[in-house]
């Protein structure tokens, strides 16, 4: 299955950078084209999760207003081609939760763009020092995931947001 995902990952990948109009956010995604971005959201958080298990943390649960948190900041990235936990407005990651309507205790964000895989993903984020530590943050209960197409320094980009919250 997870072969599968993977494949259609890389497929879509290339299909959506080329189907999509430039800052097209993902909301406007219809079709297969949106079942192979769920797809890739899917496999971001059983990775993340993955990951979690393995250290012995419980698994993050899914959350749709955290979802629709993390999409905005991806949208928002690929609508303006930045790649910031700041964005050009001086928005925090804090902000989209709050825009969003999530009330958190305790949260964190991670962020890629221009990634090959979710597993790779993960991976980076792995073996980044405080990339790891939003991961392997135990107090987290709950992750939000977008996932949006645009342009950042004059070439197409993926650009991933994961949240990580504990809510109130």
């Amino acid at each position: 299955m997870r072969t599968r995902i993977t494949q259609r990952f890389a497929k879509a990948s290339i299909s959506l950078i080329t189907a999509l109009l430039i800052f097209a956010p993902v909301s406007t995604i219809h079709g297969d084209e949106a079942s192979h971005v769920s797809a890739m959201v899917a496999e971001l958080v059983e990775s993340t999760n993955t990951e979690r298990l393995a250290l012995g943390l419980d698994a993050l649960e899914r959350n749709t207003v955290l979802n629709r948190a993390a999409q905005m900041k991806a949208d928002d990235m690929a609508a303006n081609g930045y790649f910031s936990h700041t964005s050009p407005n001086n928005m925090e990651p804090w902000d989209w939760m709050d825009r969003a309507g999530y009330a958190y205790i305790a949260a964190g964000e991670n962020l890629a763009v221009n990634f090959m895989s979710p597993d790779k993903t993960v991976g980076a984020w792995m073996e980044s020092p405080s990339h790891r530590a939003n991961i392997e943050k135990g107090k987290y209960t709950e992750i939000g995931t977008g996932v949006a197409f645009g342009m950042y320094k004059g070439r197409e980009a993926a650009f991933v947001v994961q949240m990580y919250a504990k809510p109130r």
